[in-house]
């Protein structure tokens, strides 16, 4: 399952019981991106211009991602998300 790693961990309880289980281990965040469109495709000067970009936590831990929009080595604008791990959809 994406997101999921397995850890063993033991449990005692003195010289009576003793028991080893895999119990589930969330990975890290980790965001893809995917479906960048810029429109219109051919930019004019002072005219608007829409950017998307479809942003997907595979992890299995909620993160945080810090968005730049880069134009000419300029960042204009910058947008922090936050997304649940690909186990809380």
């Amino acid at each position: 399952m994406e997101g999921l790693c397995c850890g063993i961990v033991q449990f005692s309880f003195g010289q009576v019981f003793s028991e080893e289980m895999a119990v589930p281990v969330l990975k890290p965040a980790k965001f893809v991106f995917d479906n960048l469109t810029i429109t219109p495709s051919r930019v004019e000067v002072n005219r608007p211009v829409t950017v998307k970009v479809d942003v997907a936590n595979m992890g299995g831990k909620e993160g945080a991602r810090l968005i730049s929009l880069v134009i000419n080595a300029v960042v204009e604008e910058n947008r922090t998300i936050s997304l649940g791990g690909a186990l809380h959809h």
